[in-house]
């Protein structure tokens, strides 16, 4: 898949698009290393975290376009993280029903 253009002027190509960034949280380390070489090989910027802890302080440092979770992590589950992600992205939306 190609990095993402900007339309420019005719016969300019466009300019390069920022790459899309991706949080990448999983507590199996061998999964996230491999889906972040997938990811960058893609042309993606990602951010790696083990738990649901480290991915929302990540998120809070640097927020991400997209994330990809395990739904099943010790502590927190990929689900609860996705809620509490979606509340710092939209603070106005309603919790999960």
């Amino acid at each position: 898949m190609a990095s993402p253009t900007v339309p420019g002027e005719p016969g300019q190509g466009g300019a390069r698009a920022p790459p899309v960034h991706v949080l990448v949280v999983d507590d199996e380390a061998l999964i996230v290393l491999a889906m972040r070489a997938d990811l960058e090989r893609h042309g993606y910027r990602v951010t790696m975290a083990f738990d649901g802890a480290r991915a929302l302080a990540a998120f809070d440092k640097d927020p991400a376009d997209a994330v990809v979770t395990d739904f099943r992590m010790p502590g927190m589950t990929g689900l609860e993280l996705i809620g509490l992600l979606r509340q710092r992205r939209h603070p106005g939306c309603p919790p999960w029903s």
